[in-house]
């Protein structure tokens, strides 16, 4: 394992509260995030735990990202 890792793995464990989700459950409901995201709306507002965990996970932020891409580069092109 890589120095990252671990020194992520004790940063988000340093800052854990009582309700925060895993990164398990953050990637069950990540499709609903990036489809908020998508259509406009504030995810923020809807899935707020989520929301948090994205700002202190690098890993589930980028499978976000990723699949947010992924939306973008299969919509139709609007020319």
């Amino acid at each position: 394992m890589t120095d990252y890792f671990w020194r992520n793995l004790i940063e988000t464990s340093l800052h854990a509260e009582e309700g925060d989700i895993s990164c398990g459950e953050c990637k069950s409901t990540l499709d609903q995030y990036v489809d908020l995201l998508d259509s406009g709306q504030d995810p923020i507002l809807i899935l707020p735990k989520l929301a948090q965990h994205l700002e202190t996970c690098h890993c589930c932020f980028t499978e976000m990202e990723a699949l947010l891409t992924a939306i973008h580069a299969a919509a139709p092109s609007e020319e």
